[in-house]
């Protein structure tokens, strides 16, 4: 759940608002004149086959065997598609490309659905990023100490979902000590980060993140460039984008919640899967397990 990851969310994105292609006409042919040669029926003639495309005979495909604990294994996308905007307002350069999904990123008890919207396009000497993610849950809560309430540690926050998305755990990373940075009029916190030598022959990056609060609602702002070379050149545009941004409740379908809803995974077999014989043919629904993400009680 890296740059890979946002940059296909991104592609589909893409893809998904690009106009269908225009069907072309089929090109007729006239025949070359032949012999007229008139044929004797001896018996009642009948419509010749019409040959279409060949079709595969389907593949069976066997139905995963629970293990010794009862557990059915099942490989999840780590893109959970959604048509979550986020709740705010901002101005990217012409030019820019945007996409908007969720990631399922790990969390203190299993796996929660983080919202994000992705801005992307190009800066002097590379490309510029600015990755918004939204409505996650806080590493250390709000807890009282002594009577008062001790903030929560939002540093911490970003900083450990910079690593689930942005830098890949192979690259050569560094990042700087914890400061204050600002995001269309709001202070947050936050610190500049490196990651080079990275794999997949992905391009370095430089750049800051900064992590607000506002109304119990949490935001994280990572602004970056790849290649790093281009950062200095580059961040006061990104500086220039996170100062348009304008906080918009008014966007969520439901009043912003104090604390994020949590997202439990449930895997259950398909009842119309065979237990002990492959499937004759591939399912309607893909896979024979089913993910059902259901709130907390």
């Amino acid at each position: 759940m890296t740059r890979l990851t946002l940059t296909a969310a991104l592609l589909f994105a893409l893809a998904a608002c690009s106009p269908a292609p225009v069907p072309q006409p089929t090109p007729t042919f006239e025949p070359e004149p032949t012999l007229d040669i008139t044929a004797v029926a001896t018996s009642t003639p009948t419509t010749a086959p019409t040959i279409g495309p060949s079709i595969e005979p389907p593949t069976a495909t066997a139905s995963p065997v629970p293990t010794d604990d009862g557990l059915i294994p099942a490989t999840l996308n780590p893109t959970v598609l959604t048509e979550l905007e986020a709740p705010v307002r901002i101005d990217i350069p012409d030019g820019w490309q945007v996409a908007s999904d969720a990631l399922l990123l790990p969390a203190a008890e299993g796996m929660r659905a983080v919202p994000f919207s992705l801005y992307r396009g190009p800066v002097p000497g590379g490309t510029g990023t600015v990755l918004l993610l939204w409505g996650f849950e806080n590493v250390v809560p709000a807890a009282p100490t002594g009577g008062v309430l001790a903030p929560i540690n939002l540093f911490a926050d970003g900083l450990r979902m910079l690593m689930f998305t942005v830098v890949e755990a192979e690259c050569n990373f560094a990042y700087d000590e914890e400061r204050i940075f600002s995001v269309g009029g709001m202070q947050g916190q936050g610190t500049y980060f490196a990651a080079d030598d990275c794999p997949d022959e992905l391009p370095s990056l430089r750049g800051w993140f900064t992590a607000v609060n506002p109304n119990g609602l949490n935001f994280a702002f990572y602004a970056y460039t790849e290649p790093m070379e281009a950062f200095d050149g580059a961040s006061d545009q990104l500086q220039t984008i996170l100062d348009s941004v304008e906080l918009d409740l008014s966007l969520l379908p439901t009043a912003a919640p104090t604390e994020p809803p949590l997202i439990i995974i449930t895997l259950t077999p398909d009842p119309q899967a065979p237990t002990s014989t492959p499937a004759a043919a591939p399912s309607t629904t893909p896979g024979v397990v089913f993910a059902t993400a259901t709130p907390a009680p």
